[in-house]
């Protein structure tokens, strides 16, 4: 091992020989030479330093400070350099690398890994890192530091990873500057300075991957101009005292920044992109938050997005685009902001939101949305708007701004005031003088009184609902859509028009409220100026038994009520199904004041309500639960698939091959006590829909295994294990709707031979498993259930033998099934008021089949082939509707499913393979017609007898 010799010995030495490595451990000495300075010591091979002030010229090797050792370095040189065309392995450092004249660690070269958990410590304006050439790692679980006014790491050259648990930082500079490039940065510990990190002077670093703490008391990150950064990855904290935690300069481009943690400043923006700035995507599901502004983007961003859990806020503004461009701003969590939640100003740029849209919480004590334009014209082209804007809306612009609902039916975004509230005391507003207002598409709950002065509210298809009075300082026009006016005790929701109001085309009216007399009469729309109204249709929900009529009086549009009859029993009756009877229930459930009920009239009803009469039956019909009879089918379905293969087993195994049980194997002569079988299982089902029912189609799949006895030469007992899985989708009415069944059977099975005489027989138990989806296409939404069941089964078949001849015999049988099913109750989720609790339900079957089979053996050369077909007569006993109980809406129902026709027809065609006295194979085909229905199955077994 090399040992470098202490500072105070070397003083004594002079510089006369020519090799570097002798004059670092052989004295010279002579009493007429003149002292000079001895250069650093050169190293070529693994080294461990000491305690010492020694300077070292890295050419190879790897080098190791221990523990407890402190190498301090000389006041002309780095303790460690690297010069270019020289390489060093890796750098260990677990004591403490200082300098106070010199860079500590200074590279031109190339080196593999700097591996600190020490200390690497610069004063004054040294850095403790400089880097001109190649570092292929470094790794600090220690400290990197420069104490005064330089960087704890600079880089000019290429670092290819860059990980800190521990910490970088500088006391009056920046703790990282890269004026090159870096591949990736990974910190889980603590990066500090004035400035965290700066990317300047033409640089790149491909990411940024924060899951710890990176803070200045300046820009926290800074992205210099023209420079590039990839991604920003945080889910810790990106934090500055007095400026930006990240600043994107002009001309620079930042690829994506990833919150899920915090991104704050104490004074200005959290986020800055300035003038000529790019940044791609900011996609935030934590916190950015700033005195002043959470994005300020003064550049170009494509896409914003805040998800569900992100809160996006500024005491200035929440987001702002002052003369930047923001093409996509989407919001499912919170945006908020002191003076303005989203601000758009131009005012020599840009100033542009192409899109917002909002699903989420926008809300300010200003303005939720406030756009200006100075020298040019700002613009949010459009909004749209499923969640909630509490706070003002002040469009200063000559652009319009055009706003879109919900496109969910009967769920409404919101425009109110800034308590979030849609109280008569909450009324918010929308200032829009420069231009017309549209509304365009989708629900509104409208709860802003709007200015349009000297301009048009024009609605060319969007549903605003009123719960308040709403005053238009200018005019309304209505094309499309519709007005929703909901009745409070003696107030209703209304429009108050200071200019003229007119409506036509294909706009609906529905007047909503509980306990609503006939003979009242509303105003809807009140003008000021002129009234013209065309109404498509007019309805009543939350009271049943009322009828709507429209009239203008003096320029005011009104609504009267009157007696009518049920308004959703007819449409149901005459569409039928599940849904007979269904239309009573809805009609109980709009003369209801509860929560629930109240719920679905506002939800659901007033859907029905909007949709052409010719649609309402089917709406009625798609409402009720799952039709009972589609999953009794689903689950006897199950049951005769195993049964079935079940079934043929026995009969082979007795038979082995001959053609009847009175000769040969079947008497018993040469049998095998006991076999382990098993097939592959698969089917599939059709029923035509009809006024009555409504059609499927259901695939399946699965396998069975058994073992099998011998217990007398003409008894046989079983015992098999199944699993089945079926998916059904829904035709007519229920188009879109799904149920997957795992059913997983447990069969006990025996047979009897005497003579000519058979008697199979099965007795079985089944859980099953049904996750469900109930498509209401009239709403866009689904409702979706999981529930178990049971299944209790038996079975037992009789048959005679006649010998057609001695390879070919015909078989007469009668057979019986009793199938019992249990489904456990369930409550749907995912439809909101349309949801259906449904109780457990039970159903009972039995079904006779008579017919008869035949089947015959032949030798080939791949072995004894056996040919079989059935022809049977089934027949249903239990032909009785099925009856499903439950709630919707807070009301119960009852609902009948009609079952399949009660006669049918099944066909058995199978062929064996005989190969040894231990092996064989079958394929077999089952197929059941009835009138609209059709169902197969086919089934492939293989057995090794033992």
């Amino acid at each position: 091992m090399l040992r470098i010799l202490p500072c105070e010995y070397r003083r004594h030495q002079l510089l006369l020989g020519a090799s570097l490595l002798a004059l670092s451990t052989t004295p010279f000495i002579t009493t007429h030479a003149v002292a000079q300075p001895n250069p650093c010591t050169a190293i070529t091979s693994d080294t461990s330093l000491s305690n010492s002030d020694t300077c070292v010229n890295w050419n190879g090797g790897n080098i190791t400070v221990d523990i407890n050792t402190t190498v301090t370095g000389s006041s002309t040189a780095s303790v460690i350099s690297i010069s270019s065309g020289n390489s060093g392995n890796t750098l260990t450092n677990n004591g403490e690398i200082l300098n106070q004249d010199n860079t500590v660690i200074s590279n031109s070269g190339n080196v593999t890994k700097i591996d600190n958990t020490g200390i690497i410590s610069a004063s004054s304006s040294n850095n403790a890192i400089s880097n001109t050439g190649i570092i292929t790692n470094i790794t600090n679980s220690g400290t990197i530091k420069a104490i005064d006014s330089a960087y704890a790491i600079y880089n000019s050259g290429n670092i290819s990873t860059l990980t800190n648990s521990g910490e970088i930082s500088s006391g009056s500079s920046t703790a990282i500057f890269n004026s090159s490039t870096i591949s990736a940065i990974t910190n889980t510990g603590k990066i500090s300075g004035n400035y965290a990190l700066i990317n300047n002077n033409t640089a790149s670093i491909t990411s940024i991957d924060n899951k710890g703490t990176i803070t200045a008391n300046g820009d926290a990150v800074t992205n210099g101009s023209n420079n590039n950064i990839g991604s920003i990855l945080n889910s810790g904290t990106i934090h500055s005292d007095t400026k930006y935690a990240i600043t994107n300069k002009n001309g620079a481009t930042i690829e994506s920044i990833s919150n899920s943690g915090t991104i704050s400043s104490d004074d200005r923006d959290a986020i800055k992109n300035n003038f000529n700035g790019t940044i791609n995507t900011i996609s935030n599901s934590g916190r950015i938050i700033a005195d002043d502004t959470g994005i300020n983007n003064d550049g170009s961003i494509d896409f914003i997005e805040n998800t569900g859990t992100g809160y996006i806020s500024g005491n200035t503004y929440g987001i702002s685009a002052i003369n930047g461009s923001i093409t996509t701003l989407t919001n499912s969590g919170t945006i908020t902001g002191g003076n303005a939640a989203i601000f758009v100003q131009a005012s020599g740029g840009q100033g542009t939101i192409t899109t917002l849209n909002n699903s989420g919480l926008i809300s300010s004590n200003g303005d939720a949305i406030r756009t200006e334009s100075i020298s040019v014209q700002s613009s949010i082209e459009t909004i749209i708007n499923s969640g909630t804007i509490a706070g003002s809306i002040n469009n200063g612009s000559t652009n319009g701004l055009l706003i879109n609902g919900s496109t969910i039916a009967n769920s409404f975004g919101t425009l109110t005031g800034s308590s979030g509230s849609i109280s008569s005391g909450a009324i918010g507003s929308i200032t829009h003088k420069q231009a017309d207002l549209t509304f365009a598409s989708g629900n509104l709950l409208l709860n802003d009184n709007i200015d349009v002065t000297g301009h048009s509210v024009k609605n060319t298809g969007a549903t605003l609902k009123l719960v308040n009075a709403i005053s238009i300082i200018g005019d309304y026009t209505q094309s499309a859509g519709g007005l929703v006016s909901q009745v409070n005790g003696s107030s209703n929701g209304q429009l108050v028009v200071t200019g003229n109001a007119t409506i036509n085309g294909t706009t609906t009216l529905v007047i909503s409220g509980n306990n609503l007399k006939a003979g009242d009469s509303y105003t809807i729309v009140g003008a000021s100026g002129t009234g013209s109204y065309s109404i498509a249709s007019a309805s009543v929900t939350g009271t049943n038994g009322l009828n709507a009529t429209t009239s203008t009086s003096n320029n005011d549009l009104i609504i009267t009520l009157a007696s009518g009859g049920p308004k959703y029993t007819a449409p149901a009756n005459i569409d039928g199904g599940t849904g007979k009877g269904f239309g009573s229930v809805l009609d109980t459930i709009n003369g209801e004041s509860s929560s629930e009920a109240q719920a679905f009239q506002n939800d659901v009803l007033a859907a029905i309500d909007s949709l052409p009469s010719t649609a309402r039956g089917s709406a009625i019909r798609q409402l009720a639960p799952a039709d009972a009879a589609t999953n009794q089918q689903i689950s006897s379905q199950s049951n005769n698939i195993v049964f079935g293969a079940i079934e043929t087993r026995q009969q082979l195994a007795m038979n082995e091959g001959t053609p009847y049980a009175g000769a040969g194997k079947a008497a018993g002569g040469g049998t095998r006590d006991q076999a382990v079988w098993g097939q592959i299982l698969g089917g599939s089902a059709h029923r035509a829909g009809d006024n009555d029912s409504d059609g499927f189609t259901s695939k399946s799949f699965g396998l069975t295994t058994g073992l099998d006895h011998m217990f007398t030469p003409n008894m046989l007992g079983g015992v098999a294990l199944s699993w089945l899985r079926s998916w059904t989708d829904g035709s007519n009415n229920s188009s879109g709707s799904t149920t997957q069944l795992d059913s997983y059977q447990l069969t006990f099975y025996s047979s009897y031979r005497q003579n000519r005489l058979n008697i199979d027989g099965q007795l079985g138990a089944a859980w099953n498993r049904f996750d469900q989806e109930r498509a209401i296409n009239f709403l866009g939404n689904t409702a979706k259930a999981d529930y178990d069941g049971q299944q209790y089964s038996a079975a037992g078949q009789v048959g005679y033998d006649f010998a057609l001849s001695q390879d070919a015999v015909v078989t007469p049988f009668a057979g019986l099934r009793w199938l019992h099913a249990n489904n456990d109750s369930y409550q749907e989720t995912g439809a909101g008021a349309a949801n259906n609790s449904v109780d457990s339900q039970s159903s009972d079957s039995v079904t006779h089949k008579i017919g008869a089979k035949a089947a015959w053996e032949y030798d080939t050369d791949m072995g004894t082939l056996s040919p079989q077909v059935s022809l049977a007569w089934v027949h249903d006993y239990t032909s009785s509707a099925l009856e499903t109980t439950g709630q919707i809406g807070g009301t119960a129902y009852r609902v009948e499913s009609e079952r399949l026709p009660s006669d049918g027809a099944k066909l058995s065609l199978g062929m064996g393979l005989t190969t040894s006295d231990s092996l064989n194979f079958r394929l077999q085909y089952d197929g059941e017609l009835r009138s609209g229905y059709q169902a197969q199955s086919a089934t492939f077994r293989a057995i090794w007898n033992f």
